[in-house]
């Protein structure tokens, strides 16, 4: 199977938001956990932004995904989160997908606390209860439930 092949096979595979993983693919997903959203305040690691990190052939391949398709802030993430991985040495390419869509249950216990902000009433509650995403809530709705 040759180089495109293997990435075509990558992109194609079916996944989930990611918060550990080991070896090198461990250490590029701890360094892009320095990048922050600026919206939440919460690592786009914990925000469940990133579907996967693979090393094919000579470089490290990142899924990545977005709350939104319109996220005014998209670009700077997957270019934040590039810089942030290759401070390794290795190639890395980040690479946006869009299935399976971003939702909040792809957001870590940890990224939950950081939001919640440790109050007894849990917005994702609500969501859960609800069945809303991100796109339904406005940022008033994040910030005093």
């Amino acid at each position: 199977m040759n180089f495109l092949s293997r990435i075509k096979a990558f992109l194609e595979k079916p996944s989930n938001a990611v918060t550990q993983m080991e070896g090198e693919a461990g250490q590029i997903l701890g360094l892009i956990k320095s990048v922050i959203d600026p919206e939440l305040n919460v690592n786009i690691v914990d925000l469940g932004l990133i579907r996967s990190v693979e090393k094919i052939e000579d470089r490290f391949i990142v899924k990545m995904t977005l709350t939104t398709r319109g996220c005014p802030v998209g670009p700077i993430l997957v270019e934040e989160a590039e810089k942030a991985a290759q401070r390794l040495g290795h190639k890395v390419e980040v690479i946006l997908t869009w299935e399976p869509p971003w939702t909040v249950d792809d957001i870590s216990p940890d990224g939950k606390a950081i939001i919640d902000g440790g109050g007894e009433q849990s917005v994702f509650d609500e969501l859960a209860r609800d069945d809303l995403t991100r796109d339904d809530l406005t940022r008033d709705d994040l910030e005093h439930s």
